[in-house]
């Protein structure tokens, strides 16, 4: 079975770290991807956020660079989280649990974060480089 997500997109609002009762770090982020398509000859566009979380060294090492607006490249695996609302109801939420996130540019497009354009900048991640 295979589970890997590759998400290029802008931070929607700055990361936020949370401390567990034992000491750890959770870093907690979404991300905003924007799709865009042709229905038609006219051009649309779809916002789409995901929620991301790390953990460990990774959380301690990026808190202070995710801002809002900062474009960054997360490599990771897809996660269901299931649980019981007050009323018993079932709820779920599927987020990325990050094994890599690279900054690949500073905050430039801070005001509409969904809707700025990711661009096409594949050609210039090296996905093989771990430094």
């Amino acid at each position: 079975m295979l589970n890997r997500v590759l998400l290029i997109g802008r931070i929607v609002k700055d990361a936020e770290v949370v401390t567990t009762n034992i000491g750890g770090k959770i870093l907690n982020f979404s991300v905003a991807y924007n799709r865009n398509y042709q229905v038609n000859g006219e051009w649309k566009k779809e916002a789409h956020y995901f929620d991301v979380r790390a953990y460990g060294a990774l959380a301690n090492e990026k808190v202070d660079k995710l801002t809002r607006g900062t474009l960054v490249y997360v490599e990771g695996r897809l996660v269901q989280e299931r649980w019981a609302d007050k009323s018993g109801l079932q709820k779920s939420k599927v987020r990325i649990v990050a094994d890599n996130i690279r900054i690949l540019c500073g905050n430039t497009k801070s005001p509409d974060v969904g809707d700025s354009d990711t661009g096409d900048i594949t050609n210039e991640i090296d996905f093989n480089n771990d430094s």
